[in-house]
């Protein structure tokens, strides 16, 4: 479409960017002379209503709003059926991009904390509820500034009417069904309940937390393990993740996080302010030292700078006489004279009448504070959860230092963690010097522990690996013992002449060397070869005949010569034409598909055996979450449409677009993402290797 003028006078001149949803495209308003951008549906979607919808809500949602931190849309229009919406075009990258390079400064996140509020208390002051926000839905602009973007799935509450805005749209209140980005959900989106603005301050608590420490609150491999987290879960504190997190604003990010949402900030002008507040205390400092050093430059301490030499100049204000020099020198001689006096006052004034106000500010939340995160590191502790429980108690002791309840948690904690990491090493030692076996009892030990230790899946799934090579290695020689076993087979057929009641026992020991034989030509044809390329050694024999045995067996081998002489070379033709079609050519993209069409199938039918054919390097901890996600819910069913598959080599990526029908608590929960797999090419077909 790049060069190309659509609907009179929007030239388009280049690609933004694309996705699942949609193609992003730059271009040129002839008739205004703006550039803009024009955002397409992708062409899967087309006729998709549902999309159609989605985008059509989206600009109508986005249009009511008049705001400085959202994305201003000015139009909606369609070019040969297909429709797109006019935006204003915006240079920068989104939030996600920003976060790829870990967690943020702690003034920027508070900076954009303050505008994304900003920007939720507009739109629920209009009476729209977002419910997509996402780091991917926050753009940054080149100043710094925040853009929210992405209206498409956003709610329009009956209290506030917008004229006619959701006659069109029965879809999105219907009960029990869940839309959003399921890692960014509320508990209430999550279980189908109605939803109000508050599910936003959910979503926006989830992105501060990701913005403060680099990593989810509720992590997890599938989205019913998400879920099941976001319900029932409480998130690592973030300050034991980023412990230069000021106090105050781990409050705020905790209070959005509440799961009740009657206890959560209940409107986005409460962050807005409680933000703009922990920046006030980070950028005033000590603010108290800041009026004393002014107050005294005032009574006319010596000033640091030229500057505050101009102070107290007021002072010259008065009128003049014509006795102005001697006037002059008598009122600079008195207001020196109150300066000294000042001065004097203000070193013999008690300084405790200022007491500084830190105590007093931590004193009005510390003591709820220190009960709830008590409660929740006994409560971490009991259920064998220590990492949580060492963070709850840390925050404990950072407000109160000699609190004796958080100091046993916290030394019971973190020994019970030096054990594990000790099992941990003693396991990377024994993987080191090919203990398998004693690494994996070590892992044991580690699992009991804490199963969701950083390094516990990875070292797992290194001693998994190394382990099914040895085993496999091991297996090997069985495997090439069957040359030695097959000559014993080119001799069945003379010893089922001469004893066919011994026929079954052999045979029910050919069937591995008969394995081992497919390979090289198959092992029906072998048998009727060999015979006619082994009578040399057959012919001495009948020289030195002993009593009973050679004579049945000269006869058996006398006629293959002649019978058998002809078939060698109808037998390795045939053979010859038949190899190359033998394996079925099955190009790349075609196995690729049948993998995620298995990937699907495994996840519905809650079939572990079956991921893990397609995934053989699941580790334990992934097997784990996996199996918690299949008992969180009732039934899953996985629609995947694959948008790209890139093949280099012997590896390939796939991405594609995922919706889940989840049936879980008597309710329908539908949930959209995006996903990518690697898998890599083996002797045995395509696997997955990783899931983003």
């Amino acid at each position: 479409m790049i060069g190309t003028t659509i609907s009179h006078h929007y030239r388009i001149v280049g690609q933004i960017g694309a996705g699942g949803m949609g193609v992003v495209y730059r271009a040129d308003d002839l008739r205004l002379g703006r550039s803009v951008a024009l955002k397409f549906l992708s062409d899967d979607l087309v006729k998709d209503q549902q999309a159609i919808r989605r985008l059509r809500s989206e600009a109508r949602a986005a249009s009511a709003l008049n705001h400085g931190n959202i994305c201003t849309i000015f139009d909606i229009d369609e070019h040969e059926g297909q429709p797109f919406i006019v935006m204003e075009l915006m240079r920068g990258r989104t939030l996600r991009d920003s976060l790829a390079n870990g967690p943020l400064k702690i003034h920027q996140l508070i900076d954009i904390g303050i505008e994304i509020a900003d920007a939720l208390h507009a739109a629920h002051n209009q009476g729209i509820v977002h419910r997509d926000i996402k780091p991917g839905n926050i753009f940054l602009t080149e100043l710094g500034h925040v853009k929210v973007l992405d209206f498409g799935l956003a709610k329009l509450t009956p209290r506030f009417g917008l004229s006619g805005t959701t006659t069109d749209e029965p879809d999105r209140t219907v009960a029990g069904v869940t839309r959003g980005t399921v890692a960014y959900m509320s508990p209430e989106q999550a279980t189908g309940d109605e939803l109000d603005a508050r599910t936003d301050l959910f979503s926006l608590g989830v992105v501060l937390y990701e913005c403060a420490t680099g990593r989810h609150p509720f992590p997890g491999k599938t989205s019913a393990v998400i879920l099941a987290a976001i319900l029932h879960r409480a998130p690592v504190a973030p300050i034991a993740l980023n412990a230069e997190l000021p106090l105050r604003l781990q409050e705020v990010i905790n209070t959005c996080l509440e799961k009740d949402r009657e206890l959560r900030y209940q409107s986005a002008a409460d962050i807005r302010a409680d933000l703009k507040r922990v920046r006030r205390d980070i950028e005033s400092g000590p603010s108290r030292a800041v009026d004393v050093t002014s107050s005294a430059i005032a009574l006319g301490a010596k000033p640091s700078n030229a500057d505050a030499i101009a102070a107290p100049s007021p002072v010259v204000s008065t009128p003049t006489s014509t006795r102005g020099p001697s006037r002059r020198l008598m009122i600079a001689a008195a207001v020196a004279g109150a300066a000294i006096l000042a001065v004097g006052a203000y070193r013999s004034w008690p300084r405790a009448a200022a007491p500084p106000p830190d105590d007093s500010r931590i004193t009005a939340f510390s003591e709820a504070t220190i009960r709830s995160r008590l409660d929740l590191a006994q409560a971490t502790l009991a259920a064998r959860k220590y990492r949580e429980a060492l963070a709850y108690a840390t925050e404990v002791l950072a407000l109160d230092p000699g609190h004796v309840g958080a100091q046993k948690i916290r030394d019971q904690a973190r020994a019970t963690l030096e054990r594990m990491d000790a099992a941990i090493a003693d396991a990377n030692r024994r993987t080191a010097a090919g203990d398998l076996d004693g690494a994996a009892r070590a892992l044991e030990t580690a699992r009991a522990i804490d199963p969701t230790a950083p390094d516990l899946s990875d070292l797992s799934a290194r001693v998994d690996a190394q382990m099914r090579a040895r085993d496999a290695a091991r297996a090997t020689p069985r495997g090439h013992a069957s040359p030695s076993l097959s000559a014993s087979a080119r001799r069945a057929p003379v010893d089922a002449v001469q004893r066919p009641e011994r026929s079954p026992a052999r045979g029910t020991r050919e069937p591995q060397p008969a394995t081992a034989d497919l390979s090289p030509p198959p092992p029906a044809t072998a048998r009727a070869e060999t015979p006619a390329t082994t009578p040399p050694p057959a012919t001495p024999i009948p020289a030195s005949p002993p009593p009973g045995v050679p004579a049945p067996r000269v006869e058996p081998v006398a006629p293959p010569p002649t019978a058998a002489a002809p078939p060698p070379p109808a037998a390795t033709e045939p053979k010859a034409r038949e190899t190359p079609p033998s394996p079925p050519a099955v190009d790349d993209a075609t196995a690729i598909r049948s993998v995620t069409t298995l990937y699907a199938r495994a996840i519905e039918t809650k079939d572990l055996t079956l991921f893990r054919s397609i995934k053989p390097n699941l580790s334990r901890d992934e097997e784990r979450r996996l199996q918690e996600g299949f008992r969180a819910v009732t039934a899953q069913r996985v629609a995947l449409t694959i948008l790209s598959i890139d093949v280099r080599g012997t590896h390939a990526s796939v991405v594609l677009r995922r919706r889940d029908t989840i049936q879980a608590g008597g309710q329908q929960h539908t949930a959209e993402s995006q996903q990518t797999l690697t898998l890599a090419r083996t002797s045995t077909g395509w696997v997955i290797v990783e899931i983003r």
